[in-house]
Parts: C-alpha cells; sequence; structure tokens
C-alpha cells in the first residue's frame, strides 16, 4: 500500500502507513530502509526522538546499507543536501566514517 502511495507522489501518506512498524525493533530491514528512503529529507521528522531512535535501529541492523543512503544516487543513495541537517551530517559522521 505505502509503494501505491508514493508511486501516485503521496509520500506523506506512505510515510505515516509505515511509521508504527519502522519504529519497532523487531521491524523487517527492507521495510524500515524504504521507509528512511522516504523520509530522510523531512528535516521535521529527523529533528524528533522517535526518528532518532529508528535511525539508530537502522544502522544496527546493516550499516553498510544504512550509510549507503548518504551516497549519490548514481550509487543508489537518497539525493538530498547532507549538510543542510546538522543531525545528519554528525550521524553520518559518527556512523559511517570508518
Amino acid at each position: 500500500m505505502a509503494q501505491f502511495l508514493s508511486y501516485y507522489a503521496n509520500v506523506e501518506a506512505a510515510a505515516e502507513l509505515l511509521s508504527d512498524k519502522a519504529r519497532q525493533i523487531e521491524v523487517d530491514e527492507d521495510l524500515l530502509f524504504y521507509y528512511l528512503n522516504l523520509t530522510l529529507i523531512n528535516k521535521d521528522l529527523t529533528k524528533t526522538e522517535a526518528y532518532r531512535a529508528i535511525m539508530l535501529n537502522a544502522v544496527n541492523i546493516n550499516k553498510k546499507r544504512y550509510c549507503q543512503l548518504f551516497d549519490s544516487p548514481e550509487k543508489d543513495g537518497v539525493t538530498f543536501q547532507l549538510l543542510k541537517d546538522d543531525y545528519l551530517r554528525a550521524n553520518y559522521c559518527e556512523n559511517c566514517n570508518d
């Protein structure tokens, strides 16, 4: 259902549909990363403690895949300007600079 909504440019509704599942510790990895792909550019969400917990869960589930989100779109990353979000920049530096 979320893919259907996002296909028709209703990303907010798709994200809302997935948000409860994404908050669960035992979440399906693909669902979690689909949710992050939909929401990572939303600065209002990235400021919240709930979203930060979701991101930490993603790091713990698959760090390589999480860090790939910050790659360029050509490398299957999410297209956004990392430097414009202080939390995401700090999170990237903390988790993805080995």
